[in-house]
């Protein structure tokens, strides 16, 4: 049985690595359901670091939050993918090491704009001038949200379908 407590929601990075396919990072910004907030990933490959970045704009002064993370150069992380995904709520319990799903909640929709990629050849993408392609959220068969087609070259929506 999870916890009755009231929910706490932050933002969090994940990043791909060998020995650990999705380990979540809590970041010390906090958010909540309806906040608009700001992000961004700046990978250097000379480097080999990877600048990530959140700020809560909903409240006022706005809350931020910057983490640098190094990877080895391996070839494994090189900055050369981006994603945009809204995500299923988890807990996280003491004692367990992974995160348990929860129910999502009507959300109704989530507007990204702005969105683009900056790649190594210096240059920004949008969605449309990359291959793209696009999740929907799943629960067994039933489609919990999924993703509408662009709505211009830097803008789609999420919408919520099903908890």
């Amino acid at each position: 049985m999870l916890p009755s407590s009231p929910p706490v929601y932050f933002g969090w990075l994940e990043h791909l690595k060998p020995d650990s396919p999705n380990p979540p990072e809590l970041m010390a910004v906090t958010v909540r359901p309806g906040d608009s907030i700001h992000v961004y990933v700046a990978y250097s490959t000379f480097f080999h670091q990877a600048n990530f970045y959140i700020a809560n704009n909903t409240i006022t002064p706005p809350s931020d939050h910057t983490v640098i993370k190094d990877f080895p150069d391996d070839g494994y992380y090189d900055g050369s993918t981006v994603e945009w995904i809204d995500e299923r709520p988890s807990a996280l319990i003491p004692g367990i090491p992974d995160p348990i799903p929860l129910d999502l909640a009507n959300f109704g929709h989530v507007d990204w704009s702005n969105v683009q990629a900056w790649a190594s050849d210096g240059n920004w993408y949008s969605l449309e001038s990359t291959d793209r392609g696009s999740v929907s959220m799943w629960d067994g068969s039933t489609i919990l949200a999924l993703p509408y087609a662009p709505s211009s070259p830097t803008s789609f929506t999420d919408q919520w379908t099903h908890c």
